[in-house]
């Protein structure tokens, strides 16, 4: 009687246990149910990226400040629970490695197994979302696309994932992979040149943020053939992009080397660098050059341009490996010369082709100072480097009643002088300004100017026929007087000696 009594008991017992046990929240999840959402933002300086997510999804002003980005491609994988239990789980804080299928944290290796390739979406969300994911410690790659100059750290997350309070577990994990924006901007001093001006190139590029952990920083500029490389003098630093930028010193072969090779120019900035302080965002560099005479051939047609990069080789990456190096471009820049076209013509508007023109291309309106053109094709003003020793530039029309030259600037004043007239013409009585209106990219900047001579009054000849009719007629009329005269003297004689 009293074994059935004790066996009632335990019966009560166990049920009471297990109602407890069905009152008792449960806290593990079913294999499958977590989902992983991931939103994708681009941001101009990583340093405002925020502090680190905590699973919880983010509104209003919560919400990043960078740009969200579709397109975006991302592997999640899983990690070898054997791998986890033979070695601990992968460090915490240091850059991760994913090579194939094996995960890298610098000290221990473990195998992986893809879960899901997820795309942040084509409407401008910015989102994707990895669905039925089993419970475990996933890694989440980003992978490389021309959309972003480089990758985001790959990041490690458990799903699920305790909430911030501490008080349970969240199946649906939201992170938020952030990418920095690397700029470069590119402004030109000149947008129209003689040939033979000095012209310089402002590049402002942006710092990475994390270039003390990356492999890579440099400026490239490659300048076109019409350009000729003279020299960097200027380098510095800034925390904004409005500068100063002298307010970061930078001494040249210590926090910046500069290569020239033939007309590309490489400005590296070492990874250890001053650069890589805290707060330094932006760096200034100033390359300069002069305009030779190729800007005036069929290829460039009076236009050059150009354009600078950014080389960058993030922590992940290898820099002797071509694949790893992301290059951003600037900005086109673009600067012109301009030519002119003499015609010469007659008053009715006829071009004369008899005989040639010539001029001269004067600096002054009254018409001084001539342009003259060095053995390099340079055109240079009174006063410049090599002028005395240069020869004047001279328009001939030859036959064709035509003459040109290229390589002016047609923001600068220039005036015709005729030094020589197609004969039978005079030549014209003061300079004539050159018009450039009528210049444009579309006929290469071409200016034509018509000149109009008018033609000379020819004189008699001396000694020629006509002066000899009036010569032969006055002597006639002399011979005629001076007979008169001595006959009136005889008449005027005999009249006297009647009267005595």
């Amino acid at each position: 009687m009293e074994k059935v009594k004790k066996m009632r008991l335990v019966g009560i017992l166990l049920v009471i246990a297990a109602l407890v046990a069905m009152m008792i929240p449960v806290t593990a999840t079913a294999a499958g149910d977590n989902t992983l959402v991931i939103h994708k933002y681009v941001m101009d300086d990583m340093s405002l990226a925020g502090t680190a997510g905590t699973g919880v999804e983010l509104t209003g002003a919560n919400t990043p400040s960078g740009t969200l980005i579709d397109g975006i491609t991302f592997k999640v994988y899983t990690i070898s629970a054997a791998d986890i239990t033979a070695k601990g789980q992968p460090a915490v804080g240091v850059p991760y490695t994913v090579t194939g299928t094996t995960l890298s944290d610098g000290t221990n290796s473990y195998g992986l197994t893809e879960a899901a390739s997820i795309t942040t979406g084509t409407d401008g969300t910015g989102v994707a979302e990895a669905t039925d994911l089993a419970d475990g410690l996933y890694i989440v790659v980003e992978q490389p696309s021309p959309l972003v100059d480089s990758v985001s750290d790959p990041f490690i997350v458990t799903l699920p994932m305790t909430n911030p309070s501490g008080n349970g577990v969240m199946t649906t994990v939201h992170a938020y992979p952030k990418n920095e924006k690397l700029t470069i901007h590119k402004d030109v001093d000149k947008t129209s040149v003689q040939v033979g001006d000095p012209i310089s190139f402002t590049i402002t590029a942006k710092v990475p943020s994390d270039l003390a952990e990356s492999k890579l920083y440099q400026i490239i500029d490659t300048l076109d053939p019409a350009l000729t490389y003279t020299g960097v003098s200027f380098v510095g630093a800034s925390t904004s992009a409005s500068g100063p930028f002298s307010q970061i010193p930078l001494t040249r072969g210590t926090d910046y080397t500069v290569t020239p090779s033939g007309n590309k120019i490489t400005i590296d900035f070492p990874v250890d660098g001053v650069l890589k302080a805290a707060g330094v965002h932006y760096v200034q560099i100033t390359i300069d050059a002069t305009v030779n005479s190729a800007i005036t051939d069929a290829t460039h047609n009076n236009i050059v341009t150009n354009t600078a990069n950014i080389d960058f080789v993030n922590k992940f990456g290898d820099k002797a490996v071509p694949g790893d190096h992301k290059d951003t471009e600037s900005n086109e820049t673009t600067t012109h010369a301009a030519s002119i076209e003499v015609v010469k013509q007659d008053a009715n508007g006829t071009k004369i082709t008899a005989s040639n023109a010539t001029f001269k291309i004067a600096t002054a309106p009254d018409g001084t100072g001539f342009l003259r053109q060095d053995s390099n094709g340079n055109v240079l003003r009174p006063g410049a480097t090599g002028y005395s020793d240069a020869t004047d530039i001279v328009l001939d029309t030859g036959t064709t009643g035509i003459a040109s030259f290229d390589g002016l600037d047609d923001t600068a004043d220039y005036w015709l002088v005729e030094t020589k007239a197609p004969t039978g013409y005079n030549l014209l009585t003061s300079p004539k300004k050159i018009d450039f209106s009528s210049a444009t990219e579309d006929n290469g900047w071409l200016a034509t100017i018509n000149v109009v001579d008018n033609k000379g009054y020819t004189l008699p000849l001396t000694g020629a026929a006509g002066v000899a009719i009036f010569t032969i007629a006055g002597i006639v009329l002399l011979g005629t007087a001076l007979a008169l005269i001595a006959t009136m003297k005889r008449k005027n004689k005999v009249a006297d000696s009647q009267t005595v």
